[in-house]
């Protein structure tokens, strides 16, 4: 009998809560209409875990929105204590590459560029070929012409909430193609979660933190209260 696996997607606008097999997908749970996860993570999953037993929780462990991976990160280690089950890290940008993957037909030539918006001109990403290995390691990037030049004779495909930022620096170079409307979801981390459960890579409960490549930053208001 195959693995069941909770699928938690925190790390964006989309709050995505799946149930899974190395099958594939048999519930999902998503909502994309904002950051409201500590609202609706908690009942995704209580709904789900009414009808599904999981074999261990995937978190979608960042880089992305700071808030979204802590809350992300809390309710799984919750369930995994609380069920005595493993808890497996899964790459945000990776899934991103997976999902693309199975969305398009790619040659051997092209590589995934997902990109998740950070500050200004700055971009959160990573380079994978077609078979999931990693070109470029995953990093905070400040976008400008020569980013890419290390690649610049393979086919990019850029997409992710941060490929905006790319498409006026690179809109008219014929190496680069762009995917708009590209949302994450739970099901995107099923590839990794078998790899690893397969392999029992799981995270320390105690120690794991997901990958915020940031540290997050409260700014003081300047408006004068009295």
């Amino acid at each position: 009998m195959s693995a069941l696996f909770l699928l938690i997607e925190t790390s964006s606008p989309v709050c995505s809560v799946a149930i899974a097999n190395e099958n594939g997908v048999i519930a999902i749970e998503e909502n994309d209409s904002g950051l409201r996860h500590a609202a609706l993570a908690p009942v995704f999953v209580e709904k789900i875990l009414k009808s599904y037993n999981p074999d261990a929780v995937v978190i979608s462990a960042g880089p992305g929105s700071y808030t979204g991976l802590r809350i992300g990160t809390s309710l799984a280690k919750g369930i995994c204590y609380g069920k005595d089950i493993p808890l497996i890290a899964a790459s945000t940008l990776r899934a991103m590459a997976d999902g693309l993957h199975n969305k398009q037909t790619l040659t051997s030539n092209t590589l995934l560029v997902p990109m998740l918006d950070a500050r200004r001109m700055e971009v959160y990403t990573a380079v994978f070929d077609t078979t999931g290995n990693e070109v470029m390691p995953v990093q905070p990037m400040v976008l400008d012409e020569n980013s890419f030049n290390a690649i610049a004779n393979k086919q990019l495909i850029c997409f992710g909430s941060g490929s905006e930022k790319a498409k006026p620096l690179f809109s008219g170079n014929n190496h680069f193609q762009f995917v708009d409307n590209f949302h994450l979801s739970a099901r995107y981390l099923l590839p990794q979660a078998i790899e690893k459960y397969n392999r029992n890579q799981f995270e320390d409960l105690g120690y794991f933190e997901p990958l915020y490549l940031k540290d997050f930053k409260i700014t003081t208001s300047k408006k004068k209260l009295f």
